[in-house]
């Protein structure tokens, strides 16, 4: 089966609704203890559908990290102390938002997103000496123990995923094939009315939910990587040729909910077919 048949075969599965597990605290506090996680990771653990963690820049606050969320919301989250302040919010324990009470929440959101809450939780801790806001959307379940959770989080900061570069698989299909990704003017174009110091959080936040989703779609024995400058990098492997157009409309395709029509969505680039792994790893660590 070829690349972008398996591509087509992964766009049409059906979404699955996702199980809670009913957990003793300790069994819960555990599932930290071993490695820190990925604020995706800990989203999919939790099975959190929607979550964003916002934090303070400049006495503004905005989305940090986020899953599932779309580019409008993201640019939408930068909103004020004083906003967060009026949500009555106790330090250390969930609040929950529903009906009426989800009114003064409804600006944080975009359209697509605010038409479909029906409940939101927020869970209020200190993150570098401020305060932080966990926000999560429509969870069907019971909510695991605050002190667990805004532990995890703070431990996820610091998760770093390690791209993989053993493509040894992929030279068995074929020689690999070099793509750059870009959104970089799709991203730049959704912020560029806030200043530097928080668009270019906004953009670390954008291009983590963008990267999250290339993964899943190009998966082993491809490999994307995540770089500076709103950019992917991606090796990739197929009997048959890949027309970068084709992909680009496949992986916008795939990125439609996020960008939401609003943007053009990513750019892809053909960089060349390289016949060995070490010349493909050179081509991904290069800036």
């Amino acid at each position: 089966m070829g690349l972008l048949s398996r591509i087509n075969n992964l766009e049409n599965q059906p979404e699955q609704s996702p199980q809670v597990k009913k957990e003793g605290l300790l069994a819960k506090a555990s599932r930290y203890d071993t490695k820190s996680v990925t604020f995706a990771e800990l989203a999919k653990q939790n099975n959190f559908y929607r979550c964003a963690l916002f934090t303070n820049t400049e006495d503004f606050y905005h989305v940090k990290k986020s899953f599932n969320f779309d580019l409008e919301s993201i640019a939408d989250s930068v909103s004020s102390k004083d906003f967060w302040d009026g949500l009555d919010l106790t330090e250390g324990e969930w609040k929950a938002f529903s009906e009426e009470s989800l009114t003064p929440l409804y600006q944080l959101f975009s359209e697509q997103i605010k038409n479909e809450i029906v409940l939101i939780n927020i869970l209020k801790f200190t993150l570098d000496n401020k305060s932080a806001y966990l926000v999560v959307i429509n969870h069907d379940g019971e909510l695991e123990d605050a002190s667990v959770v805004s532990q995890a989080v703070i431990q996820s900061l610091d998760a770093k995923q390690q791209p993989s570069y053993d493509s040894s698989d992929g030279f068995v299909i074929s020689s690999a094939y070099l793509f750059i990704i870009s959104a970089k003017l799709s991203l730049e174009n959704a912020f560029n009315k806030y200043d530097s110091s928080i668009s270019d959080k906004l953009t670390d936040a954008a291009m983590e939910e963008i990267f999250y989703k290339i993964s899943e779609l190009l998966f082993k024995p491809n490999v994307p990587v995540l770089k500076s400058n709103c950019e992917i990098k991606a090796i990739m492997f197929s009997r048959e040729d890949i027309d970068e157009k084709l992909l680009q409309f496949h992986i916008n395709s795939n990125l439609q909910e996020f960008f939401n029509l609003d943007e053009k969505g990513v750019l892809v680039l053909s960089a060349g077919v390289c016949p060995n792994s070490k010349g493909s790893i050179s081509f991904l660590e290069q800036d």
